[in-house]
């Protein structure tokens, strides 16, 4: 049986060419090129025996085996054996009612056609997950629930930090080797870069106590189902604005979409917005002006003093900054 707390693809076996995707045509699961290794046909099995659709963190459904709305827990899983015995059918189970996935459309339930191998698949384990990325902003966000390696071969395709405020803005700490399971992370792109994603070998769990605190306010935190943002939830995420550059924002979307990395803060930022420190350098917000009474010293590469920020290297208060 698939093991809970991993990632999968499943392959048609009627249709080897297929493997099951998440988008949704017509009210159905769609089917997609078996050499497309993308984030669209992974899915992620979770503790209770539930698959959550890695894009769009939405568990499968049972009505009609398209993926259930936003803020509905799902149904369980069962993973039966296919006719070949050597595959499985996928159906949701909400009590005694099971609804089997079929490759090509079809919402017929297995126990009217049962010898149709279109319900069974062959269970292939995800070992490179491919996170999405923009290579244009150069900076993204992850919550993985396995961990993942940062580099491939020698070479390092992200720099994964953790983040947490302090003095008015995000503080990010560098993650050496291993990026640890269940721990949100706002990554720098580096190389590596395949149709939209770069991907990352998935590795063994590793020790996350160093970690304890996300999820906390302050703290980056991060989930693997998306769910309905409430109305009074003060949250952040990274943006990357035409007039501001790369920073967390104040969130007014209606959802928190999962395997991403977002931050609760609930004291005011200025202009609705962070600034982020990593390495002692800081990027984004472009053009903040500074108004506290000549408190904030801030000077120019020359030595001159300023009161505003546009883009480029200034020391403030004794330390290099970094604008976009």
């Amino acid at each position: 049986q698939p093991a809970t707390g991993k990632f999968y693809r499943f392959k048609s076996v009627k249709h080897s060419d297929k493997r099951l995707r998440s988008n949704v045509s017509n009210g159905v699961l769609q089917c997609g090129d078996v050499n497309d290794n993308g984030r669209e046909s992974i899915f992620y099995l979770t503790a209770d025996n539930k698959l959550v659709a890695y894009v769009e963190g939405q568990y499968i459904g049972w009505n009609n085996s398209a993926l259930a709305d936003v803020g509905h827990a799902g149904y369980v899983t069962a993973f039966g054996c296919g006719i070949d015995y050597a595959s499985y059918t996928i159906a949701t189970v909400d009590g005694s009612t099971q609804r089997a996935i079929y490759c090509g459309g079809t919402t017929w339930d297995r126990g009217n056609t049962p010898d149709d191998s279109g319900y069974d698949w062959v269970i292939e384990e995800v070992s490179w997950l491919p996170v999405g990325v923009n290579t244009t902003a150069g900076y993204g966000t992850l919550y993985s629930p396995v961990a993942l390696e940062q580099s491939h071969s020698g070479t390092n395709r992200i720099k994964a930090y953790t983040g947490a405020v302090a003095d008015g803005v995000l503080k990010l700490t560098p993650v050496e080797g291993t990026i640890p399971q269940n721990t949100p992370v706002i990554f720098q792109y580096l190389t590596g870069e395949e149709n939209g994603n770069v991907f990352l070998p998935v590795t063994g769990d590793v020790d996350n106590a160093a970690y304890e605190n996300n999820g906390t306010n302050g703290y980056l935190s991060g989930q693997f189902v998306t769910t309905a943002k409430a109305a009074d939830a003060s949250i952040y995420t990274l943006q990357n604005k035409s007039t501001h550059g790369i920073g967390m924002y104040k969130y007014n979307g209606t959802n928190i979409k999962a395997f991403r990395a977002y931050l609760p803060y609930t004291a005011p930022a200025e202009r609705g917005a962070l600034r982020i420190v990593f390495d002692d350098v800081t990027t984004g917000i472009e053009g903040i002006e500074v108004n506290d009474g000549g408190k904030t010293a801030i000077y120019d590469l020359s030595g001159r003093r300023v009161s505003r920020m546009t883009k480029g290297f200034y020391i403030v208060n004794g330390k290099k900054v970094f604008i976009k």
